[in-house]
């Protein structure tokens, strides 16, 4: 085998399989964290035996290889999921999301949002609008703050807190609630909307499917 067909190969079955599961996870199909490393592995090898089978009936065409695997990728992502839960509805089960609460629990609230975090004894950690969130391969789950201008949103009490953003006095707020149970830490995430009041809590270590 020529050193340029050796190339191609490990370029097909090793850079093309991490390719196909970034993509995987940048579009929150599912999140390699350490839990689910076994996973990971396993799409990796997946989609690099895929990408060389592919690569062989294309006459090994790089350029055709990469757009069928994009592709294949594409509709993993977006159609598997909805399959899946065809399948589940017509027997009756619940739909899952393969979504990482963490991420559903911020895409889900979009801008403009205002986060008071507390501890698990309703102990005031601290308080802002989200300029940022992280959800690392570690488990680590950060966000960045900017802190309030003026006294509007100074910290209160958990209670007293819950108790402000019920819905009254024409005061339409969308509330979630996310629970890191691991470090024991909790995010009251809200954000002033024009449609009824909803509110969402979400578990950190919840079984994801």
């Amino acid at each position: 085998m020529r050193i340029q067909e050796i190339i191609q190969t490990f370029a097909i079955a090793g850079l093309f399989g991490f390719l196909n599961t970034l993509a995987m996870e940048y579009f929150s199909f599912t999140k390699f964290d350490k839990r689910v490393n076994d996973d990971q592995k396993m799409w990796m090898l997946g989609f690099s035996l895929f990408n060389l089978a592919l690569f062989d009936w294309l006459h090994r065409s790089l350029i055709w290889t990469a757009f069928w695997s994009a592709v294949t990728t594409i509709l993993v992502i977006w159609l598997l999921p909805k399959f899946i839960n065809l399948l589940r509805n017509e027997s009756g089960m619940a739909s899952i999301s393969q979504m990482h609460p963490w991420d559903a629990f911020w895409d889900g609230l979009g801008d403009e949002v205002f986060v008071y975090v507390y501890d698990f004894e309703n102990k005031f950690i601290e308080n802002g609008s989200l300029a940022h969130s992280t959800n690392s391969k570690d488990g680590s789950l950060d966000v960045l703050l900017t802190p309030p201008n003026g006294d509007h949103y100074e910290p209160i009490k958990y209670e007293e807190l819950m108790s402000w953003l019920q819905p009254k006095n024409g005061v339409t707020i969308k509330l979630q609630i996310y629970l890191d149970s691991t470090h024991k830490i909790k995010y009251v995430a809200f954000k002033e909307i024009d449609k009824p009041v909803e509110r969402i809590t979400f578990l950190a270590d919840e079984e994801q499917s």
